[in-house]
């Protein structure tokens, strides 16, 4: 289970695949939203996604904090989740690149279906069961070094009962 509360709704903001995995469309439509939900298929099969409750940015390069601790990010393949422990490395807003968790523990590049987006977990998230390692990168994007290229990648907008 990754949420506590009961989803009211769930909105579709961005699909990759509908947008030429532009992270400039990215941005133009997801900037400013709170509540968002990012779900990635790398090329290995592996799903991978994240939950935040801060807004998205492209204004500058810059941490945001997550005081509330609500951001965590997750693996399908795995069925774990992992909470965040360094509250001030939440996201990164970086209006050259795509959504980004903790200090890049998913960091998804501009046209990330050509170009290797790459996960360098665990570091700002984790849940107590994986140090960084060939291993569990493997286990978490299917690439022993964390580099995978992206099948598809979707960020939904979230509302709680």
């Amino acid at each position: 289970r990754l949420f506590d509360t009961k989803i009211g709704s769930l909105k579709l903001m961005y699909r990759a695949s509908e947008n030429s995995f532009s992270i400039k469309e990215f941005h133009k439509k997801c900037d400013g939203q709170p509540g968002t939900l990012l779900l990635v298929e790398t090329e290995f099969g592996k799903i991978i996604g994240g939950y935040t409750p801060i807004a998205w940015s492209s204004a500058k390069k810059q941490w945001a904090a997550d005081k509330s601790l609500k951001s965590f990010i997750f693996s399908l393949n795995m069925r774990e989740k992992f909470n965040l422990n360094l509250a001030q490395f939440a996201i990164a807003n970086n209006p050259d690149k795509g959504p980004i968790f903790g200090c890049c523990d998913i960091c998804i590049v501009d046209n990330s279906n050509k170009e290797r987006s790459n996960a360098e977990f665990p570091i700002s998230y984790n849940n107590g069961k994986y140090i960084r390692s060939p291993e569990s990168s493997f286990a978490f994007t299917g690439h022993p070094k964390g580099q995978f290229l992206i099948k598809e990648w979707e960020l939904f907008k979230i509302d709680f009962e």
